[in-house]
């Protein structure tokens, strides 16, 4: 008999320890659980800071060009400003242009690649460069000789060396150098005229 006390308290010592096993296993189980829930929630929130963060660069965007479009049009209607026609020669065919042509919305066919032209004055294009619907720079300055003009736009850390060429309707920018993540060496061609943003 005394046998049978020992083999049942054996037992019960084995299935009170089987028990302590189960539930040290469910408790990392359910500590794991809860940890991938904590970093998806705050890979959440953080998404959600750069979605407002581009949406103000957006509205930002819009409001500046809604000003310069009004100025445009004011200026237009009240100064009867006329434009000035260019001859530019390339190698293989002169392009006879109007610079104030190229100024306001460039798109490319099927992206989200843009390209505003502020000005062109005093051989300096002032434009904004955006790249997968994200903006590059602010204002970029490119020097213009002739129909091409060569610029650099830093970024942080980050630089983008390249040329805007003014071509019959349509600008082509190349991409001749850059440490921008997602942006290669090539060239854009925004062929897209979406005019003068109101």
């Amino acid at each position: 008999m005394e046998e049978k006390k020992v083999t049942k308290i054996n037992l019960s010592t084995f299935f009170l320890i089987l028990a302590i096993i189960l539930i040290i296993v469910m408790g990392i189980f359910i500590f794991k659980l809860y940890t991938e829930k904590t970093e998806l929630t705050e890979n959440s929130i953080k998404q959600e800071e750069k979605m407002s963060g581009l949406q103000n660069n957006v509205d930002r965007l819009t409001s500046e060009l809604n000003e310069i479009s009004s100025s445009i049009n004011t200026n237009n209607t009240t100064n009867n400003i006329s434009s000035t026609t260019t001859k530019t020669e390339e190698k293989h065919s002169n392009i006879e242009h109007d610079l104030s042509s190229y100024i306001g919305l460039w798109g490319k066919s099927s992206s989200n690649d843009y390209l505003y032209v502020y000005s062109i004055n005093n051989n300096e294009i002032t434009f904004d460069f955006v790249y997968n619907g994200k903006n590059i720079g602010d204002h970029n300055k490119a020097t213009l000789n002739g129909n091409t003009a060569s610029f650099v736009i830093k970024d942080g850390n980050n630089s983008l060396n390249g040329k805007i060429t003014l071509e019959n309707n349509r600008i082509n920018l190349n991409i001749m150098d850059s440490t921008f993540d997602n942006i290669a060496k090539g060239t854009i061609t925004f062929s897209d005229y979406l005019g003068l943003q109101n």
